[in-house]
């Protein structure tokens, strides 16, 4: 949302900023949407654990936080690249590195528990 903000302010006069202001719109109602569904266990309580855990609300939770994820990294990608082009190279190997990462860690975790 600060992304939107700012951009208002400054306006939008060229292409990067614009797919800036895009993925930050397209990210924004997703993440609301996917906050509300973990508002919807929360206040159930215990007895929303199973459900939770079962395949349908992991995928949909993994597949909805990923596409806004992607449209917010691919926003803030928009916008380093606006002010350096270098950055923004910089910005994005970086995340790659950071997912290999996790990917990595979700595999051994996984491993370890016999999954």
């Amino acid at each position: 949302m600060i992304i939107v903000l700012a951009l208002l302010q400054v306006g939008v006069e060229s292409t990067s900023l614009t797919v800036a202001l895009y993925g930050a719109c397209a990210a924004m109602p997703g993440f609301f949407i996917l906050g509300g569904v973990y508002e919807a266990y929360i206040l159930r309580g215990q007895k929303s654990y199973k459900h939770f855990r079962g395949d349908f609300s992991q995928e949909l939770t993994s597949i909805l936080g990923s596409l806004c994820g992607l449209a917010l990294i691919l926003s803030l990608v928009s916008v380093i690249f606006y002010l350096s082009e270098i950055a923004a190279f910089v910005f994005g190997g970086s995340v790659a590195l950071s997912l290999i990462a996790y990917f990595v860690f979700e595999h051994h975790l996984a491993k370890s528990l016999g999954e």
